[in-house]
């Protein structure tokens, strides 16, 4: 089967991460697989999404967008679809989905709701509205957790069809702890010995990185590391305490995985977390707001440890716990690296999206 997992965004951040992840695993499990990334000029980020995409080992073809709505965008990945062959595309998020739907096509399309992450009320109503007409666009709609499936029923009529996302095994050239702390340490001038703490995401107030260094400061016997880039940047800066430590966008995060204790989330809102996935296959265990589909990945006390949204204190109580208990991290650790491969591996998430695909017209 010919299929096409298709972006448009300015950056790269967790859906980007599963599109590109869903194209190399489709590919690994027997469909033809591309990918289409439609890139918003103007975006600050724009050359991350840009590296990554063409970094991939399947196909790719890059479409500038240059105002908020491009017709002729549109017409290039029309013309792509047609002359690839493609009989399946998969939009992730309204904005892709509105390029690759509509009418007059020969192909079948989906859309993978990945979350409302919204800050405001008055953002999170245009993003339903939005997420409709995205949902019209197309043959089939998907989310990937519960809570964000139960929030689009609200505005389209289709069915929503929830599937989680999954997360493959760490690479077998991933760097071992000591060597990548010591990297790390030696690149930063930070003690290796100390506790390490790893937030990644993008600096947005949804992802709430303020809470991050809240966590910094009543903990500053460990290192927070922050991994992302966003609008949010500044004011992070600025509030940065000594023991947090600043990385910008971080295309590569295998070393710091490898080298953290815990990984932490702060949001205020999460659909399937790649974040947390990755962490999880790793064996690194996540303290998390139980926020969205979080506790459908993260199991409180099993595979890491949840707080109630928005409790900044019980982040970090849960923080000092782990890194004040070595046999309790490695406990979870592994079995966050078990339930990984259990129920989040690539292969079959490929061949449920292959199953979905045949059935979407």
């Amino acid at each position: 089967m010919r299929v096409a997992q298709v972006l448009c965004a300015g950056g790269f951040g967790g859906a980007e991460a599963v599109a590109c992840a869903l194209a190399e695993a489709l590919a690994a499990h027997g469909a033809t697989s591309c990918l289409y990334a439609l890139v918003e000029q103007r975006a600050a980020q724009a050359e991350a999404l840009v590296e990554r995409v063409q970094g991939l080992s399947v196909p790719a073809r890059i479409i500038p967008v240059t105002r908020r709505f491009d017709p002729q965008a549109q017409a290039a990945l029309r013309d792509a679809l047609r002359s690839d062959r493609i009989q399946a595309a998969h939009a992730h998020a309204y904005k892709a989905a509105v390029y690759a739907g509509g009418r007059r096509r020969a192909h079948r399309a989906l859309m993978t709701i990945h979350g409302f992450d919204q800050a405001t009320w008055l953002g999170h109503g245009k993003h339903l509205a939005y997420t409709a007409l995205g949902a019209a666009a197309v043959d089939r709609v998907l989310a990937v957790d519960r809570v964000t499936a139960r929030r689009a029923a609200r505005v389209t009529w289709r069915p929503i069809e929830v599937v989680p996302n999954a997360t493959a095994r760490p690479p077998a050239e991933a760097p071992a702890r000591a060597q990548a702390r010591a990297a790390l340490a030696r690149a930063h001038g930070v003690d290796p010995e100390r506790p390490w703490i790893a937030w990644v995401g993008r600096l947005v107030p949804v992802k709430r990185p303020l809470a991050a260094l809240a966590v910094a400061r009543a903990l500053p016997e460990a290192v927070v590391w922050i991994a992302g880039d966003g609008p949010l940047a500044q004011a992070v800066a600025q509030a940065a305490p000594v023991n947090a430590v600043r990385l910008g966008y971080v295309a590569d995060l295998e070393p710091l995985y490898a080298a953290a204790d815990v990984v932490l989330s702060t949001s205020a809102s999460e659909g399937c977390p790649m974040t947390a996935l990755e962490a999880m296959a790793r064996g690194v265990p996540v303290v998390a707001p139980a926020v969205g589909g979080v506790p459908d990945v993260v199991q409180d006390g099993r595979t890491g440890l949840l707080a109630p949204p928005g409790d900044d204190d019980a982040l970090a109580a849960h923080c000092r716990r782990l890194l004040a208990d070595r046999l309790a991290r490695a406990r979870l650790g592994r079995a966050a690296a078990d339930d990984a491969r259990a129920r989040f591996a690539p292969g079959p998430w490929a061949h449920r999206h292959l199953a979905l695909y045949g059935g979407a017209g």
